[in-house]
């Protein structure tokens, strides 16, 4: 189960290698979780669904299932283009599928074959080391996920706000002006998630992101402040006119007011100049557990506006549309996750050395002690581009540290003994010894 929850959390980290086993166990658990979600769906819509047509039912299980695969198409593509990877073939490698018979077989040969057994292009080898899911890789991974979610989400609310109401001859939705104002909020706050998602692509640091680019964090807050309103007006709206089916509408309402509020007080607690780690860490929390339950809540929702017989013409347009909304809460998630991680390396801390030897800011990989090392405290980080290789042991205190490194030689340049101790962070270099 650990390769699963491995693979989820590089939710879409293209980067790096996966070995055989990362990768099968992951097909494996993936095939049980699966089937699971399918019997407990099926239970549900065996009690809920009496009465009502069987294209209507067809259509509602279509939507559970499709759901569960929308949610895992980008871990599933990534930890397959890690596996490439793990043999030095081009993630583009994966498009061999689409050759008839002969491109899966030839697939499948791919990824059962062993990994190289020195590092390559895309990294070590995952065997004998540990490739760190480091901060740049995760915000990378964060911005793929939020790109590919608000570009779904900004053609949806298109489709959904002028082309079906103008399909099925509902001119309100589209000559009302108050709907149009609220549309119009709706794709600027879709635009502006998106253009956050690319911007996240590019950056190195978590520090670097909250130091130099707050605009990032702001447009985050705009965002989640535009759809805070929609929602604030959607529950309004709701209360006072809806008649059929009003509790569901408002329950909708309150699951996505609850979701933008928690973003919203995460993104605050992210700007504030003396950030609380502690608040931080709530509110990131709190954030991942109302869009897991929003995750939730649109499958459900999406099912109950099929059923819906008021709605008739737009019903199933709508459900199906609906759905697609599903990958929002999931770039939420994956977002939050990253500010989380980058909290425990970065934000703690809030220290740097006194040189340019900081390995929070340069290590671009973790290799693990070599074999029959007795401290297994021991490991390494490297950073490709710079050179510097920093190794890295803890220790209990201050004084265990520097008697430590008192200890140690170093006879070259870019080349970093680091202690980590509940005290702080100390080193030596060829210069001497030097500490925070």
């Amino acid at each position: 189960m650990k390769w699963f929850i491995k693979v989820l959390s590089q939710y879409a980290d293209f980067s790096g290698r996966a070995r055989r086993k990362e990768y099968w166990m992951f097909v494996l658990f993936n095939s049980i979780v699966f089937i699971a979600w399918v019997f407990l769906t099926a239970l549900i819509l065996l009690f809920t669904t009496k009465g009502y047509d069987s294209s209507v039912i067809g259509i509602q299980t279509v939507i559970i299932y499709l759901s569960y695969y929308l949610v895992l198409t980008l871990p599933s593509l990534a930890v397959a283009v890690r596996r490439l990877h793990d043999v030095g073939k081009s993630g583009w490698m994966l498009l061999i599928s689409l050759i008839p018979i002969v491109g899966g077989i030839w697939l499948f040969v791919l990824m059962v074959t062993e990994g190289e057994e020195l590092g390559n292009e895309y990294g070590t080898n995952p065997k004998r080391s540990f490739t760190t899911f480091d901060e740049q890789a995760r915000l990378k991974s964060a911005g793929i996920t939020m790109t590919v979610a608000y570009a779904i989400a900004f053609i949806i609310t298109i489709i959904s706000t002028l082309l079906l109401p103008i399909l099925f001859q509902k001119a309100y939705f589209v000559s009302n002006p108050y709907m149009m104002i609220q549309n119009i909020l709706q794709l600027v706050a879709t635009v502006l998630l998106f253009i956050l998602g690319i911007y996240l692509l590019n950056e190195r640091t978590i520090n670097e992101l909250l130091e130099e680019k707050k605009f990032l964090i702001i447009l985050l807050l705009i965002a989640v402040s535009i759809y805070l309103v929609l929602s604030v007006f959607g529950l309004v709206t709701t209360i006072t006119y809806r008649q059929a089916y009003k509790g569901l509408y408002a329950i909708n309402s309150i699951v996505y007011l609850l979701l933008y509020l928690s973003i919203a007080l995460f993104a605050v607690s992210l700007l504030s100049t003396y950030r609380n780690k502690k608040f931080i860490r709530t509110m990131a929390v709190i954030s991942i557990v109302f869009s897991g339950l929003c995750l939730l809540w649109k499958v459900f929702f999406s099912i109950s506006i099929i059923s819906q017989e008021e709605l008739s013409s737009m019903n199933i347009p709508q459900g199906l549309l609906e759905f697609f909304y599903i990958l929002m809460p999931v770039a939420f998630i994956v977002l939050a996750a990253t500010f989380l991680s980058g909290i425990e390396d970065k934000i703690i801390p809030q220290q740097s050395f006194g040189k340019d030897n900081n390995y929070y800011k340069h290590a671009s990989y973790t290799i693990s002690p070599p074999p029959g090392n007795a401290n297994k405290a021991v490991y390494l980080r490297e950073d490709r581009d710079s050179g510097k290789v920093w190794r890295i042991y803890t220790a209990p205190s201050k004084a265990d540290a520097t008697a430590f490194l008192s200890r140690q030689q170093v006879n070259r340049s870019f080349f970093y003994i680091v202690v980590e101790t509940p005290e702080g962070n100390f080193g030596k270099d060829i210069d001497g010894v030097y500490q925070e």
